[in-house]
């Protein structure tokens, strides 16, 4: 019978520092990718969706889900929360050169 030693122990895996290297860099470019494309709101969710997810479901299905949700909360928030600009002209009274367009006689 053979008796483990106190120098049996399994080696433990080394923790992961995400604020070092090619993480850093990895981290701030989704940042600012995703700040654009989808805005702050939108962002903040997937952010806080994919950490709550990722010890449960793994990277990659948490990764999928906090997308998805990050563009239906910003869409949502686009279509319903903002403001409607009052005052506007329905038809622009300037074309895309900055030549001023005339309107038809009626």
């Amino acid at each position: 019978m053979e008796h483990a030693t106190p120098d049996d122990k399994p080696e433990q895996p080394k923790p992961v520092n995400w604020y070092s290297g090619w993480r850093l860099f990895a981290t701030a470019a989704a940042t600012v990718v995703s700040a654009k494309l989808i805005g702050i709101l939108g962002s903040l969710v997937a952010g806080l969706l994919f950490l709550w997810l990722q010890p449960r479901r793994g990277i990659w299905q948490a990764v999928a889900a906090a997308a998805v949700a990050g563009v239906a909360v910003a869409v949502l928030y686009s279509t319903f929360l903002l403001p409607v600009p009052q005052g506007q002209h329905s038809t622009p009274t300037t074309d895309r050169f900055g030549g001023v367009l005339v309107e038809p006689a009626r």
